[in-house]
């Protein structure tokens, strides 16, 4: 599950630094010049993009959102929030969900750890070119409020 996070944490930053990325080479012998260049479009917000066959909870407040292509790709996460909602519900809602729009459960896992908090995960696939995951995880920042539910949700499609 961290690795699956982490991977898209360095995707989401590969495709950023892509954006901004320009070589430029000089032949000694011949003194030319060949020039590089590579663009990605990165937005930072998710907009009406956000796939149809993949439905929030609205009961279920969302905190930050993103989106990034590059080329045809697709990247879109979403954090969501809630005072109450424990592990099982959000797990039944998405596998509801997601059953109901033709996704295929892919991957589930449950881990507890003394610094990261306890989480649970779920990830989802359609077709070759469609992956979803839902991690719900419970942090305790030690700033007396007491442990806080975070629901990081992303999306990703992909065209060959």
């Amino acid at each position: 599950m961290k690795k699956v996070i982490s991977l898209l944490a360095v995707t989401s930053l590969m495709v950023v630094l892509t954006g901004c990325l320009n070589i430029e080479l000089t032949s000694p012998d011949e003194g030319t010049t060949t020039t590089s260049s590579t663009t990605s479009t990165t937005t930072t917000t998710a907009d009406a993009t956000w796939p149809s066959d993949f439905p929030l909870n609205p009961a279920w407040e969302v905190s930050s959102q993103s989106s990034s292509n590059y080329g045809s790709d697709v990247y879109l996460s979403v954090t969501q929030t809630c005072d109450s909602c424990t592990a099982e519900e959000v797990m039944e809602y998405y596998r509801g969900v997601m059953a109901d729009n033709g996704w295929t459960e892919y991957s589930y896992s449950e881990s507890s750890d003394e610094y990261w908090g306890d989480s649970v995960m779920i990830s989802f696939d359609k077709g070759l070119d469609k992956y979803a995951s839902i991690d719900y995880s419970v942090y305790d920042y030690g700033y007396g409020d007491g442990p806080e539910v975070s629901i990081y949700i992303s999306y990703s499609e992909y065209y060959y």
